[in-house]
């Protein structure tokens, strides 16, 4: 799953789902380690992330992983 950045998260408010991005250290002091909804503030629940969602790969291990997964 490391492909697919941090994942699907559902907004408590309405059930609309995202995707954030990765979080910075500014993020974790002010919010924690829950994402939360960069619009309203609220924290997120976790969903499964579907098979079909866009990859995200930000760091050298989802893309080296990835790149092997693509191989022939």
């Amino acid at each position: 799953m490391t492909g697919y950045g941090e994942g699907m998260y559902r907004r408590p408010s309405d059930g609309k789902l995202l995707r954030v991005a990765i979080r910075t250290e500014d993020d974790i002091k002010s919010f924690g380690w829950e994402p939360v909804c960069p619009v309203t503030g609220e924290v997120l629940e976790s969903v499964p992330t579907p098979e079909d969602a866009g990859l995200l790969a930000q760091n050298i291990y989802a893309l080296t992983k990835r790149y092997q997964e693509e191989l022939p």
